[in-house]
């Protein structure tokens, strides 16, 4: 506040009483005079008065809060002057009780003749609270859920089932529905305040119960595929002995969920009540994917809704735990042909990019672009060699036999896995059998549980076995059915048969069908007629071979690598074949067919004298280091003497007028060769030029000796 410093000049007249303003905002000052009245005013400021007057008193006024403590300080106040405050607006702190407000000061603000002090004085108003019911753990729901603006020291009274706040009246009942109290028990134990209560805050009433459960039959099971696994009290249990006989369910929930979240774990909780005592029971859901589907779980469910964390289970329950089951698709990874006339999708490869992808158990698609997938063409599991298990729908019809190419199926598959329903194909104890039975398909390593010593019988229905049904198959022995007609192409390749017994009634043997055996003995009923190329081949143990009276076409090659082979014979019945000193020639003896490669010695005289050619093949693999070839053979044809690996020294005859070109190819340990002639006569010799000459691959021979000399080769 700025103080006016000018001086006044008054004359005044009899009886004035005139009042001045000292300065501003301050109180004001009455002064009184005898004059009647004031004769002139003058603004003029007097000359300063010769004589020195003293300085006005100054004093300190203090400003105090209600507690004593000092707000504000004005120092230095002129005597006379009204003392001003200029420090904050006081407060004071509401109390329970009261809110308060600032009203002046106590005493009056008075002009200062002395140092004093000033109090702050506040108004005050009562202050109110509410009452609130809050919706508890322990069972009670309330008609009224809050009361505000109750006031401070209102005095509660408590009624049994009711209490009344500031002329409200507030009631309790359980906090259920009609269908919570058919399973729960609430027995009433009183409030949490007494009558007399009084309120001076913010208060919660409650009410407690004792709550009972009432107890029912509690079912969980599996739905859609998968199990469950149940453990009570840390003890793990079958289905069977799950719950005691007392205990029932009451509540469901998990230690991680939220108060009615849906139950998103594959376990659950159960707390199970009963008179005695509670359990804890613990379901885990788990997941069953067989061969051909998924198996996924989605959740736990109650009255086909979804259960939620802390969902209370009431009357005779069932809870399931769901399982979606959805058929693998495999229908991407295959390329297809359209039959348009027959309307259908054929398989005929795989896509190069899942040539090399495992699959444990491949499922044959059911459909192509809204076409059956109804048949595969060509060998194309052959690459895939991933594949362990095949499954088979009941819309799938047929397989292209593989007859002289790769297996339609690998070896090393373990199983098929055919639907219930297909009327195309029956496997039975590891083996694939057409509808029928009439054709054995496939032979997997599945079998092998069903069959004892290594030994199976293939059913009497089967008329056809498919080519590379057993091929790689370790089978010691094998009983043929007797309605078997054909042998097909490498149906036993590589099973390393012991012991075998063709049934009277084949006809035919088909290429490579028994190579890499490993019995010792065959014997060819009079029923086979033909004998395909390379049917017995490789097999290391083969020594004896008996042809019956209907063998009329027998291939070339048919017992190639046979070294232990000492012995062909003949039906005397046969029209075809006869033998001599062991070796298969045709029924005139004018060509060999087959000299046995296990007979290391004795060539020239085991060789009958009416032929004069070793045909192709004739000799193959024949495991003699010398050999003398008889006077009278004139022409050694082509791979007469295939791969004779252990022949070192030959010993050529005079009549020979024709050496085919590859007629030693392989036989790579010929050092010598003798001559029976004179040089001139063997450079007459005719050496077509195959496998660039007759002594392709002869890589340790320089030079053949003749009667009068040495011809370099």
């Amino acid at each position: 506040m700025k103080t006016i410093n000018k001086t006044l000049l008054v004359t005044i007249g009899v009886a004035l009483t005139l009042t001045l303003s000292a300065c501003t905002g301050c109180s004001t000052h009455n002064w009184s005079s005898s004059e009647s009245s004031i004769t002139s005013v003058s603004s003029e400021v007097p000359e300063p008065s010769s004589s020195s007057e003293p300085a006005p008193k100054k004093y300190k006024i203090k400003w105090l809060n209600y507690d004593g403590t000092t707000l504000y300080t004005s120092k230095f106040v002129t005597e006379g002057e009204i003392p001003v405050y200029k420090g904050d607006t006081p407060t004071r702190p509401a109390d329970q009780q009261y809110f308060y407000t600032w009203s002046g000061w106590t005493p009056e603000v008075v002009p200062a003749y002395e140092s004093t002090s000033y109090t702050a004085t506040y108004s005050t108003e009562l202050r109110t609270y509410t009452v609130s019911f809050p919706l508890g753990t322990k069972g009670g729901k309330y008609s009224v859920d809050k009361i505000e603006n109750v006031p401070y020291g209102t005095v509660v009274h408590v009624d049994g089932l009711s209490v009344e706040v500031n002329g409200t009246v507030v009631t309790v009942e359980p906090n259920a529905d009609e269908d919570m109290l058919n399973w729960m028990v609430y027995e009433f134990k009183g409030w949490n305040v007494e009558d007399g209560y009084v309120i001076t805050g913010d208060t919660n009433i409650t009410t407690d119960y004792d709550i009972y459960t009432r107890l029912y039959n509690v079912t969980v099971k599996a739905v859609g595929g998968g199990t469950i696994n149940y453990f009570a009290d840390g003890e793990t249990l079958t289905e069977t002995e799950f719950f005691f006989e007392d205990a029932k369910a009451y509540r469901a929930n998990t230690e991680y969920g939220q108060n009615g979240e849906i139950v998103g774990k594959d376990y659950l909780y159960l707390d199970c009540d009963c008179d005695r005592f509670n359990h804890r029971y613990h379901f885990a859901a788990v997941e069953l994917p067989d061969d051909v589907h998924t198996c996924t779980f989605i959740g736990w469910y109650y009255n086909d809704e979804p259960l939620h964390y802390f969902d209370n289970l009431y009357g005779d329950v069932v809870i399931e735990a769901r399982f979606e089951t959805v058929e693998k698709d495999y229908t991407d990874i295959f390329e297809y042909r359209i039959d348009s006339i027959r309307m259908e999708a054929i398989i005929v490869d795989v896509d190069p990019t899942h040539r090399n992808d495992s699959f444990p158990t491949l499922v044959l698609p059911r459909f192509y672009n809204g076409y059956p997938v109804a048949g595969l063409e060509g060998s194309i599991f052959w690459d895939m060699s991933g594949i362990r298990k095949i499954f088979i729908p009941n819309t799938f019809v047929y397989f292209e036999e593989q007859t002289y190419t790769r297996p339609t199926f690998r070896s090393d598959l373990e199983k098929f896995i055919v639907e219930e329903g297909n009327t195309h194909f029956n496997y039975v104890d590891g083996v694939l059998y057409n509808g029928d039975m009439t054709q054995l398909i496939d032979f997997t390593n599945e079998a092998y549980n069903y069959i004892e010593n290594n030994h199976f019988t293939v059913p009497e229905s089967v008329t056809y076995i498919w080519a590379h049904a057993f091929h790689s198959n370790p089978l010691d022995s094998i009983d043929l059915p007797s309605g078997l007609r054909h042998i097909s192409f490498s149906c036993f390749e590589e099973t390393h048969l012991k012991t075998i017994t063709i049934p009277d009634g084949v006809i035919t043997i088909g290429e490579q069908a028994f190579i890499s055996c490993d019995f010792e003995t065959l014997d060819i009923p009079d029923s086979v007629t033909t004998i395909e190329g390379s049917a017995f081949g490789f097999n290391p143990y083969l020594k004896y071979v008996h042809f019956g009276s209907g063998a009329s076409d027998i291939g070339q090659g048919s017992f190639y690598y046979n070294q232990s082979l000492l012995e062909f014979s003949v039906d005397s019945e046969n029209a075809w074949y006869t033998t001599y000193n062991g070796a298969l020639y045709n029924h005139d003896l004018t060509q060999l067919i087959f000299y046995p490669a296990g007979q290391a010695e004795d060539f020239e005289t085991r060789i009958a004298p009416t032929i004069n050619t070793i045909p192709f093949y004739s000799c193959r693999e024949c495991i003699f280091e010398t050999i003398n070839i008889p006077e009278g053979i004139e022409i050694i044809e082509m791979d007469g003497f295939l791969n004779c690996e252990n022949l070192e020294e030959v010993h050529l005859p005079s009549t020979i007028r024709k050496l085919n070109g590859s007629c030693f190819f392989r036989c790579t340990k010929i050092c010598r060769v003798y001559y029976n002639g004179t040089m001139e006569q063997w450079n007459a010799i005719e050496k077509p030029h195959y496998y660039d000459g007759w002594t392709a691959t002869l890589t340790n021979l320089t030079e053949v000796i003749c009667l009068d000399g040495n011809v370099a080769v």
